[in-house]
């Protein structure tokens, strides 16, 4: 499994990305930036959502032991 560290690394690297998309999108008008978008944001979803897990499993673990 990855690391908290690198999924938290890994989602501040989309959110860097989708904000380029949604400047084009505000200034430029760019359709096609809309899209790319939301493809950027379920990423960090799907990103989100592992961290999430991650977490959980970390935490099972520790009540564990």
């Amino acid at each position: 499994m990855a690391s908290v560290k690198d999924l938290v690394a890994a989602m501040k690297g989309l959110v860097e990305e989708a904000e380029v998309e949604a400047m084009k999108v505000e200034d430029k008008e760019n359709k096609s930036a809309g899209g790319r978008l939301r493809k950027k944001m379920q990423e960090v979803k799907k990103v989100s959502q592992d961290v999430r897990i991650e977490v959980m499993a970390r935490i099972k673990a520790a009540k564990k032991e």
